[in-house]
């Protein structure tokens, strides 16, 4: 546990006061109270959305030096995705670059509350800015935060070799894990030691491709597959390459009852997560083409369709089946109410942050996320507001854990949470091919109690969001 706990408001107020305690020029001052004025170039960007055409213009004024200009863009990025921690990093960088110190303190200190734990010392970037108290202390805070935090530890290991298991559920009756398989297809039965037998085979018969997600229906003794034909199956036929499709599987005996395949003239398909409702309504997230599916009756059926979506990642039912949220990395939260199927955002509580969300589970009405789009990756538990539209708190289970190489999925198993936390994904290239196998690990399944209790006196919490 971290003894530093710094509260947002209170690192503000010293930072701006030792600030102001600093000279200032009389030309500083005149700027002080100056409002400041918009560009031409905020101007004209005020009305673009498109992400990709904005990062094309960072990427040139970024390579000519025109930092003001860069300052515009990314300023303009925030606005639309509030909260791409990445881009407001680079934004601090921007204003560091032109040695506006108040400007850097304050895009650095936002980050810091959020419970980012970038390190600007090892930057060059911001070199102008790095001679005052106010910097040297900013740093520290930002050190805190990559403590390791947490009380959990590595439960088991799943079998070492070529396997790139990228998908973990639990068996409530059998108690047994599942975990599936990207490079074969295959599901395996895994006990609490680690312990692997084989429960499902990709063959011609079921049709399996790589397998990317699953969820377990222990009510209805069914399992759930979400499977893509990606370059990293080993069997690929040239004719699957994107093929996908949700397959349904006896719980018990692993036979397949049927499967729901998308239409091949639409490929490329990536199918990156599915959930089953306690109603046993099922819905599959396509990141290819930032789609969701419903399963009705012998098809899959086209639910939501945004093209201002960047990649969901996951899906998760709220408890009564009522709601379903998904994750989008790079916006946050969602959530469908199925009755009305109308839409809403998930409103954060205050210093929370929900960029970069890779797995995303429901758990006695909290919400369990897996993030690892920036440092540090961490678990944290999110209490809904009643009606499921707000997050009232956010509590930090684990974070900045050496284990925490590229944590992905995870499930929830009574009171505790098992979690990937080595993805072995980056050691492949993109034509799925390992790039040295030697370097193959085994992946490590991490396992951290949900039901934990903060101490509202503080003192021993780092400020992870909330």
């Amino acid at each position: 546990m971290n003894p530093i706990y710094r509260c947002g408001a209170l690192l503000l107020s010293l930072a701006t006061g030792l600030l102001n305690a600093q000279a200032l020029t009389p030309e500083q001052m005149r700027s002080r109270n100056t409002p400041p004025q918009q560009t031409e170039l905020a101007r004209k960007i005020a009305g673009v959305s498109d992400m990709n055409q904005l990062l094309a213009a960072a990427r040139k004024f970024e390579s000519a030096s025109e930092w003001r200009n860069l300052q515009d863009i990314y300023e303009r990025i925030v606005q639309l995705q509030p909260n791409a921690g990445n881009i407001k990093y680079e934004l601090a960088a921007t204003y560091a670059l032109q040695d506006e110190k108040r400007k850097t303190y304050d895009a650095l200190i936002n980050l810091q509350v959020q419970g980012y734990a970038y390190d600007p010392s090892q930057d060059p970037r911001f070199d102008k800015v790095k001679t005052t108290p106010v910097y040297e202390y900013i740093l520290k805070n930002l050190e805190a935060n990559r403590m390791p935090y947490g009380d959990g530890k590595v439960a088991f290991k799943l079998p070492a070799g070529d396997h790139l298991f990228e998908s973990i559920g639990y068996d409530s009756k059998r108690q047994k894990f599942l975990v599936g398989s990207v490079r074969d297809g295959s599901i395996s039965l895994v006990d609490a030691t680690g312990k692997s037998e084989p429960f499902i085979t990709a063959d011609a018969k079921n049709g399996l491709w790589s397998v990317t997600d699953l969820a377990i229906d222990v009510a209805r003794n069914t399992l759930w597959v979400a499977s893509t034909g990606l370059p990293h199956f080993t069997q690929i036929a040239e004719t699957d390459f994107g093929s996908a499709g949700v397959f349904k599987f006896d719980l018990t005996s692993g036979k397949l009852l049927a499967k729901f395949l998308l239409p091949t003239n639409e490929r490329p398909y990536i199918l990156s997560a599915i959930a089953v409702s306690s109603k046993g309504d099922v819905f599959a997230a396509d990141d290819a083409a930032r789609r969701i599916y419903r399963v009705e009756g012998n098809t899959l059926k086209l639910f939501v369709a945004n093209p201002r979506l960047s990649s969901v990642r996951s899906l998760a039912f709220s408890g009564n089946g009522e709601v379903l949220y998904f994750s989008d990395y790079d916006l946050g939260i969602f959530g469908i109410r199925l009755s009305d199927q109308k839409a809403f955002p998930l409103a954060p509580s205050k210093n929370l942050t929900l960029m970069g969300i890779e797995s995303m589970t429901e758990w006695n009405g909290h919400l369990v996320i897996v993030q690892n789009a920036f440092p540090p990756a961490r678990v944290m538990r999110l209490t809904l507001r009643d009606d499921g539209a707000a997050v009232t708190q956010a509590v930090p289970l684990a974070a900045a854990q050496p284990e925490f190489s590229a944590p992905t999925q995870g499930v929830a198993v009574g009171s505790d949470y098992f979690l990937i936390t080595n993805s072995q994904k980056g050691n492949y290239d993109q034509y799925g091919i390992a790039k040295d196998a030697s370097k193959l690990e085994a992946v490590q399944v991490y396992k951290v109690g949900l039901d934990v209790k903060i101490d509202p006196r503080g003192g021993q919490v780092r400020p992870l969001g909330g």
